[in-house]
């Protein structure tokens, strides 16, 4: 998990009126039978009520490549994924 941490934090671009914004955002998702990446969301947060930030955030996802997918008993199954990133200003 240490990657996706790593790889949000490199490429996450601030919007240019969030520039001092510094905290956490919570991903959830599910990684499906072939190891892509829907149901993306911000975790317990309405649409409507996203930042330009947390949009920004979400398109990175789009980047991520594939997921080893899930395994129940042998069988390949989708698997939600909930994973809190940091986010701090390189100064």
């Amino acid at each position: 998990m240490l990657f996706i941490h790593l790889f949000l934090q490199k490429k996450l671009k601030y919007p240019s009126e969030q520039k001092t914004v510094q905290g956490k955002i919570t991903y959830s998702f599910v990684v499906n039978k072939e190891g892509l990446l829907i149901d993306k969301k911000i975790y317990k947060k309405n649409i409507e009520d996203y930042t330009p930030l947390d949009k920004e955030a979400l398109k990175l996802l789009e980047l991520m490549p594939k997921w080893k997918v899930g395994k129940c008993n042998g069988k390949e199954v989708a698997v939600r994924v909930i994973i809190t990133t940091h986010i701090a200003l390189n100064e």
